[in-house]
């Protein structure tokens, strides 16, 4: 009787224990290498969905007064996966009118 139960039991946590590990992958098929995005001019410029995908040359902006590009990871959708680090550097390029790493400014 104690065989009856016993089995089932190993078979659901041998099934569990292959799904739980399976959803754990070392490359979730994310892009890992930073690209550069094209701010479109309008909208705000801390949001992904106001960039076109450029690639992995910087764009020539060359001005200090607005955002032009910004370099971040894909976010799957052609589209730059903003932090909130990335955010904060896009401001304070704005504010310096300073460009840095990976933010472009223009005229």
């Amino acid at each position: 009787m104690k065989k009856k139960f016993i089995i089932p039991m190993i078979t659901v946590a041998a099934i569990s224990g292959a799904v739980l590990f399976s959803a754990f992958k070392a490359n979730s098929g994310k892009a890992t290498e930073q690209l550069w995005f094209q701010y479109s001019g309008s909208g705000d410029p801390t949001q992904s969905e106001n960039y076109v995908l450029s690639g992995s040359a910087a764009p020539d902006c060359g001005g200090d007064q607005q955002v032009c590009a910004i370099r971040a990871l894909d976010n799957g959708f052609d589209q730059p996966e903003i932090t909130s680090t990335l955010a904060a550097e896009i401001n304070a390029a704005v504010s310096n009118n300073t460009p840095s790493a990976n933010v472009g400014l223009r005229d």
